[in-house]
């Protein structure tokens, strides 16, 4: 029969009777027998008996959680004390179990909501009842907020956001925290102007204010190691929309946002946006202020220095006027490749296979070595080490032509390509991160639908990590929700962050707002 657990009160001090409520909350829930009144004094060290061992699950525990103490090792049938401590004196909270046949003991518990606990380590220990010896000790933290558990090599999906799922949107790590920002609510397709930060430390969210720029999507963010720089982008999805030659600076610990002047020149759209560590590089895409026409291809770039506050014009870049392309800061150089420009026939564009390269320090461009990848649309390119990794993409005729699995990396220094391994799966909407050792790549878009109608198009996988090193891809385990498009990703530095955007098979299902990969060790 379960009887309360019995406590010895000493007249505690009125201080303490909170606290004594709590530890009284913890007994209380616990099945238990009747516990012997305990004396106030020391239980001594444990004994070098390994044959008891004493553990507790989970180790770190909030407010509401349930919470298991196992004994094992003990004699069969043997009633033992399992108390915890520190508890405010000169109170002693335990319970009385009984080993079951095995030699098991095991106490279930839960932290009150009512209870204002002793925030901290505290210590379980087991000792045969109506005796001080201790035969084992185990250490468990009562926290405000745990650690989040995630196993290595894991999945998981981030705490709600207070911003629904988006797509074209920008996700940047801004040194302590993960920031959402812009693009289009993924049902609504309204285009928005505020957004929301996630910090790792805390798995909590924050929300992040409407910026003093209009709302906007498909715009480029960078973090300069103490603001975000959002920039450019469109007024809507269709590729006649307005383009924007605003921006503004958002810092992040102060919570607060700052206009950056208009840029100089033209309405850029789809241009080749980059940080350097110095300034916000802004290269090609195509002028347009809205219908009737996309515009004209710019050759040309603007660079903005947040010390100043102020824009500088760049020199034209050497190869046909395009947008679209991919580029990244590679070793002190700004490398760009590939895009598109309008096409003379009804096809839509025409897209390159070359690309070029810019000295901030002499502010001059050269083209490119000749590239071993054919013309391509929708390419990803991804800086990593002292190369630009292009991959993705697809053919001309994207309605008949599979994406490509074919992988290039370009070295500005030494201007030359080499191939590398393809990558094993075709998929179009590739975001990639770099990690300093692996490159992510979470695959959006299915591959091209077989030419055949009575055969569906294979499932392949859409997670996959690169080893520089090795030259070599790794399947990784399917993300939650399984493909998506059109959503972002950043690398923290410890974690994959992946948020927003849409199932491919079903543009109007937005996928599950945010998800987190802990590599294995």
């Amino acid at each position: 029969m379960d009887v309360p657990v019995r406590y010895r009160r000493m007249a505690p001090p009125r201080s303490h009777l909170r606290r004594a409520v709590f530890i009284a909350a913890i007994a209380l829930s616990v099945l238990a027998s009747c516990a012997e009144d305990a004396e106030d004094e020391d239980t001594g060290d444990p004994t070098d008996d390994p044959g008891v061992e004493l553990s507790v699950e989970p180790e770190c525990v909030e407010i509401s959680d349930s919470l298991t103490v196992t004994a094992t090792g003990l004699e069969p049938g043997a009633q033992y004390d399992i108390v915890i401590d520190p508890v405010p004196e000169p109170m002693k909270a335990g319970s009385v179990a009984e080993a079951d046949e095995e030699g098991v003991a095991e106490l279930p518990g839960t932290i009150p909501d009512t209870a204002e606990p002793d925030f901290g380590d505290h210590t379980w220990s087991v000792s045969p009842t109506g005796e001080d010896e201790v035969l084992a000790t185990t250490t468990m933290e009562i926290a405000e907020q745990c650690p989040t558990d995630v196993e290595e090599g894991a999945w998981q999906e981030l705490s709600d956001a207070p911003i629904p799922s988006r797509i074209n949107h920008s996700v940047t790590w801004a040194g302590d925290r993960v920031v959402v920002w812009g693009g289009g609510d993924s049902e609504t397709l309204q285009i928005t102007n505020d957004g929301a930060a996630w910090e790792p430390a805390t798995g909590e969210w924050q929300d992040v204010p409407e910026a003093p720029i209009e709302g906007r999507w498909a715009h480029d963010a960078v973090w300069t190691g103490s603001e975000l720089l959002v920039w450019g982008g469109s007024a809507g999805p269709d590729h006649l929309a307005e383009c924007f030659m605003d921006g503004a600076r958002y810092d992040a610990a102060a919570v607060t946002w700052a206009e950056i002047p208009e840029a100089p020149g033209p309405m850029r759209c789809a241009a080749t946006v980059l940080w350097t560590g110095d300034e916000l590089i802004v290269v090609g895409g195509h002028a347009s202020a809205g219908p009737p026409s996309p515009g004209d291809r710019l050759d040309d770039g603007i660079a903005y220095d947040p010390t100043t506050d102020q824009w500088r014009q760049l020199p034209s870049a050497p190869g046909p006027a395009r947008a679209g392309a991919v580029g990244g800061w590679v070793d002190g150089h700004v490398v760009i490749y590939g895009g598109h420009t309008d096409s003379d026939d009804a096809a839509g564009f025409d897209y390159f296979d070359d690309g070029a390269v810019y000295d901030p320090a002499t502010d001059e461009w050269r083209e490119m070595a000749e590239s071993p990848l054919p013309p391509l649309s929708g390419l990803e390119g991804i800086s990593v080490d002292d190369e630009l990794v292009v991959l993705g993409g697809q053919g001309p005729d994207a309605a008949e032509q599979e994406p490509s699995t074919a992988v290039a990396a370009y070295d500005p220094v030494g201007d030359e390509w080499s191939t590398l391994t393809d990558i094993p799966f075709a998929h179009t909407s590739l975001v990639g991160a770099w990690t300093g050792d692996v490159l992510y790549v979470l695959g959006g878009g299915p591959p091209a639908p077989s030419l055949d109608a009575d055969e569906p198009a294979e499932e392949l996988p859409t997670f996959m990590a690169y080893v520089a090193d090795e030259d070599s891809w790794l399947e990784r385990p399917e993300p939650p929700g399984g493909p998506r498009q059109n959503h972002a990703a950043t690398w923290t530095g410890a974690m994959l962050i992946v948020w927003g955007g849409q199932a491919p098979d079903e543009p109007d299902t937005p996928m599950p707002a945010g998800l987190r990969w802990d590599p294995p060790a």
